[in-house]
């Protein structure tokens, strides 16, 4: 299999990026926008857009997180079921939110095609499918109740129809969204920063925000060599935020790791294991996700951990072949090109973190497990709040910074995947 480098997928195929200058001076701003990911571009765009003064810092390059090394998935709904929202907030809240999460997923489609963003790549439809049959009934319900409370119209796929376009007996019934997507996640920032810079907001690579001045006439963002003196500040940094810069925004996010690996190329094979174009996930919470990128390879995303340190790459390769074999056995053997870790940030209560946590300061943050419209979500509810006084950010006020305990939270959680992992092999085993 060879040594498959941690370099991903996304850098070797990337657009040629711009080179952006280190804040070594300082500047004015109406806002500074701390974090370079989707989150905070999209947001400085909107904002510029509207004609506001913004700055963007990015600690490393811009998309350098789990913004520029994800699934790629754009799909509608959040890392939280549904029905557990409907059971916090209510259904016409719920139905609210999840209006949000589709206008995320308008946003990210609109800002591809109307600004032509080169190689993102973007191919149609999502199939979310089922690894045990004691689940099918419960998916037929879902795409029942979704066309009719949420205005969605999955289409629910019995098990002969996925097992036509994904050639494995390991699922058994299938949603089939036609609205969702996936596209090149790196590529797409890319397209956000270049969109960003036209319409007049300045970013600035290797300037990480190390202390933030609440005190003074105006707020102030430090860095290293320069600092932002501004009106508003947006934190949207999520498991890459320092704890010293916002405690209580670091605390309320718990870093977590996930595994993607990319095939070689496939080229006949790909017809013995799958004749689907679009993102697939499993309902498994560490599950898979996979779809095919450059023509015939085979992107796999799996595994979920709270530990700091990813495992040495051939290792990480090895474990994820096997992965995709177990599920596709025509995979057993498969070289292995490139194989990567990514870090995201996940809220206790699953849900993403957006609004104001004191005055002049507001939060984007934790948007692991989502996919990439409720990035675009957020950025267009701050603008809409900062710009235009837009109250739509208050719907996730009932979910706000809930302290993760720092190591002991991590811990909980590593047991808690483990766990749901357990329950999942057992229903698996029953079905």
């Amino acid at each position: 299999m060879g040594q498959p480098p941690f370099t991903t997928w996304y850098e070797v195929s990337s657009v040629p990026r711009a080179e952006r200058p280190e804040l070594d001076f300082a500047t004015d701003a109406d806002v500074c926008v701390v974090g370079g990911g989707l989150a905070g571009l999209t947001t400085a765009r909107e904002l510029a857009r509207r004609g506001w003064n913004v700055v963007l810092l990015e600690a490393d390059r811009i998309a350098s997180g789990a913004s520029g090394r994800n699934g790629g998935f754009v799909l509608a709904g959040f890392a939280e079921g549904q029905g557990e929202i409907e059971k916090r907030v209510g259904l016409d809240h719920a139905k609210a939110l999840h209006a949000l999460s589709r206008e995320g997923m308008a946003y990210v489609r609109d800002a591809v095609e109307s600004t032509r963003m080169p190689g993102v790549a973007l191919t149609g439809g999502a199939l979310k499918v089922v690894r045990h049959a004691a689940g099918v009934d419960a998916f037929r319900a879902e795409a029942e109740r979704r066309a009719r409370f949420y205005g969605d119209a999955p289409l629910f796929w019995p098990r002969a129809q996925v097992r036509e376009v994904l050639r494995t007996p390991a699922y058994h019934a299938g949603l089939y969204d036609m609205q969702a997507f996936h596209i090149h996640p790196l590529n797409y920032c890319l397209g956000l920063a270049a969109d960003a810079a036209r319409a007049g907001v300045r970013l600035y690579e290797h300037s990480p925000a190390v202390g933030l001045d609440l005190r003074s006439l105006r707020r102030v963002v430090r860095t290293a060599k320069g600092a932002v003196r501004c009106d508003r500040i947006v934190l949207c940094g999520s498991a890459a935020l320092p704890p010293g810069l916002h405690r209580r925004v670091a605390r309320a996010v718990v870093p977590v790791s996930t595994f993607i690996a990319v095939t070689e190329p496939l080229g006949e094979r790909l017809e013995a294991i799958m004749r689907f174009a679009g993102a697939v996930t499993d309902t498994r919470r560490a599950g898979n996700y996979f779809r095919i990128v450059d023509g015939s390879r085979l992107m796999w995303g799996s595994g979920i951990t709270t530990r700091r340190r990813p495992p040495p790459p051939a290792r990480l390769a090895r474990a994820l072949a096997r992965d995709m074999a177990r599920t596709f056995p025509a995979l057993k053997g498969v070289r292995i090109d490139h194989a990567w870790a990514g870090v995201m940030g996940y809220a206790r209560h699953k849900m993403p973190q957006i609004g104001a946590v004191e005055r002049d300061v507001w939060v984007a943050s934790a948007f692991g497990g989502h996919g990439l419209n409720t990035t675009a979500m957020a950025g267009l509810v701050l603008a809409r709040a900062l710009a235009e006084r837009d109250d739509s950010y208050r719907l996730f006020a009932p979910f706000g910074l809930a302290p993760t305990h720092g190591a002991a939270g991590r811990l909980a959680a590593q047991f808690e995947y483990w766990r749901l992992g357990f329950q999942d092999w057992l229903d698996e085993r029953r079905g």
